[in-house]
């Protein structure tokens, strides 16, 4: 299905254009849920390798640090 073939003068069918309009913004619709799962995932992601990094690191350099952090102790806020 092709706009031009719709496009002719004097014939203009809005039904065809409307299937094309919703369609296309649907894609959009479900392009925004599908980037946006994305992101969290990859947000997740990242988070997850540098907690495994920091406790890899911190229990080599000071082995008590590695049982703090396992513990998952709930964040502290700054405020400076």
């Amino acid at each position: 299905m092709f706009i031009d073939d719709h496009l002719t003068p004097g014939k203009l069918d809005f039904k065809p254009l409307l299937l094309l309009g919703s369609a296309y913004m649907g894609i959009q619709v479900l392009k925004v849920f599908i980037l946006y799962y994305q992101l969290v995932k990859f947000q997740e992601l990242a988070l997850f390798i540098i907690q495994q990094l920091r406790i890899d690191v911190f229990s080599k350099v000071q082995p008590s640090v590695s049982n703090i952090l396992t513990a998952r102790l709930p964040a502290v806020s700054y405020q400076g």
